[in-house]
């Protein structure tokens, strides 16, 4: 952050800082002026160049929207994580500054966002002119109700237009569920293959894609048959990967492995010791559970693209890697596991969540709970009609 004085006479002096830039490249910037001596301005451009950093001020001047998300992500933006700032660019990026970017920040009005969503849902003011899902517009309302908030509260605006609007209902879309006999032939398919580990580890734990990406076997506890999930392995632009600590607390966990889960892994470690040896120091040294050969970390988007691959190998309908989490859920579910245990071994931060997002599941066993109740009751009304003949 860049800071100037100048002498404007005696004991007067002006004070700029640089605040950065709008969508178009115009240098926004804070002015102030100081009466008094020369130490004095020092000290009072030291204390707003601090302050400026913690987001504390903002250019007073008039500002579009454009320019106040620019510095909205400048500032406040800092404390999200790498990946989270990348989608918020995006989507500001994409679809508000071409639309509603110029307009004043204090003149903006409820009525120009909701258009702004109802174009984006009819695929205007987007790059292919493809409309956008209920839930994409849904989460950039997220995003931008976010924002304001924050200009609220730094005084820039007397209220959020964005909680004027109502934002479509995010797409509940029904979980893609291998069954178990697919999940065997995927299974059989891998074997032998670099992604038997993943696949295994996700549809006997629940593991997401980061996760699987980011386990080390410092997290993996064979004598207790357990592992802890402590960080996931995200994407950060084209080609840099960061490791990221989960989400929520629930999502940093320690889940149970079933035996054969355990039996494979310790036959993974005894591969591990050779392919060290063999390699010798250009062994990546992460220490991962799912990696490449020489031990480096494996893309996310590499570990889906291979499992396409290998999904089309065993004859099984293209899935995402994903849904072997849906699928390991479900298999629980239908299976009487209790809905909390689920939830826990999925790191879901509330039960509520599970139930919402297997409802399907629960349907059938209601069906069930049905079933059984009418054979128990008409059971005991059958016994009792006969005791009293």
């Amino acid at each position: 952050m860049q800071g100037s004085i100048d002498q404007r006479g005696p004991t007067t002096y002006r004070l700029r800082v640089i605040l950065g830039r709008d969508a178009d490249g115009k240098r926004l910037q804070k002015t102030v002026t100081v009466h008094g001596t020369k130490r004095d301005a020092q000290k009072k451009l030291a204390e707003l160049l601090v302050e400026v950093n913690k987001g504390l001020v903002v250019n007073t001047g008039p500002m579009s929207v454009s320019e106040f998300l620019t510095y909205w992500q400048e500032t406040w933006g800092r404390r999200l994580s790498a990946r989270t700032r990348q989608n918020y660019n995006e989507y500001i990026e994409y679809y508000v500054n071409p639309t509603i970017g110029k307009i004043r920040l204090d003149q903006l009005q409820p009525t120009h966002i909701q258009a702004l969503y109802a174009r984006l849902e009819q695929g205007g003011g987007t790059k292919r002119g493809t409309p956008l899902s209920p839930t994409t517009v849904f989460n950039l309302h997220r995003v931008l109700k976010g924002a304001l908030r924050r200009a609220v509260q730094w005084q820039l605006l007397g209220r959020n237009p964005a909680e004027a609007v109502t934002p479509p209902r995010p797409t509940r879309r029904k979980p893609k569920v291998l069954t178990l006999e697919q999940v065997a032939t995927v299974l059989e398919a891998a074997r032998g293959n670099q992604l038997y580990t993943p696949v295994l580890l996700a549809v006997c734990t629940g593991m997401r894609r980061g996760e699987l990406c980011g386990l080390r076997w410092d997290h993996v506890n064979l004598s207790l048959g357990t592992i802890a999930i402590q960080q996931t392995l995200v994407a950060v632009g084209q080609s840099r990967l960061e490791f990221k600590a989960p989400k929520t607390e629930m999502g940093r966990r320690s889940v149970r492995l079933p035996a054969l889960v355990v039996e494979h892994l310790m036959q993974e470690q005894h591969l591990l010791a050779e392919r060290r040896a063999a390699l010798g120091p250009s062994y990546n040294r992460e220490n991962l559970v799912v990696c490449r050969t020489n031990g480096t970390p494996m893309h996310p988007n590499t570990l889906y693209s291979n499992f396409q691959k290998l999904l089309k190998r065993a004859g099984v309908e293209r899935r995402a890697i994903h849904d072997l989490r849906h699928s390991h859920a479900t298999h629980l579910l239908e299976a009487n596991v209790h809905p909390k245990v689920v939830s826990e071994r999925l790191g879901h931060s509330d039960p509520a969540l599970t139930l919402r997002v297997y409802s399907h599941v629960l349907d059938d066993i209601q069906q069930e709970a049905a079933t059984q109740t009418d054979e128990l009751v008409g059971k005991a009304m059958r016994k009792r009609s006969q005791t009293t003949e």
